[in-house]
């Protein structure tokens, strides 16, 4: 067997194993955090502190888009809920306090610590303003 022959083999099989380690790796990652449990429905008081846009990859509008409003609760504790442009996203303005309905996943700060990997496990229901 040739000298290259042999480099080529010693580097296929170090790609092999190295995809094998990554595989096992991320699997213990996923089995770590546990199944997903969605808490019930929340219903609290907040003002909204922030909003915000975010878009991801992709030209031409292959990327996905999608809105971010920050609440803040009563303990003076903030979550950033993705809302649907159609959602309500146009009517809250920041400043403004009402009842928020959303759920979320049971331990989610702690299971994600990523606020964009938070974005997926909390989901926004509804926000009704206090009337002035």
């Amino acid at each position: 067997m040739a000298a290259e022959d042999k480099i080529f083999n010693a580097f296929i099989a170090g790609i092999i194993i190295i995809g094998i380690a990554t595989v096992i790796v991320v699997l213990i990652i996923v089995a770590n955090r546990g199944p997903l449990v969605w808490k019930p429905t929340q219903q609290a008081q907040v003002e909204v502190v922030e909003k915000d846009f975010w878009r991801s990859g992709g030209a031409k509008g292959a990327g996905s888009s999608f809105y971010i409003v920050s609440f803040k609760f009563s303990d003076n504790s903030v979550k950033d809920l993705r809302i649907k442009f159609s959602g309500n996203y146009d009517e809250i303005q920041e400043g403004d306090t009402g009842t928020l309905v959303f759920s979320e996943v049971e331990n989610i700060e702690s299971k994600f610590k990523n606020a964009r990997e938070r974005y997926d496990c909390r989901k926004f229901v509804s926000f009704e303003k206090d009337s002035n």
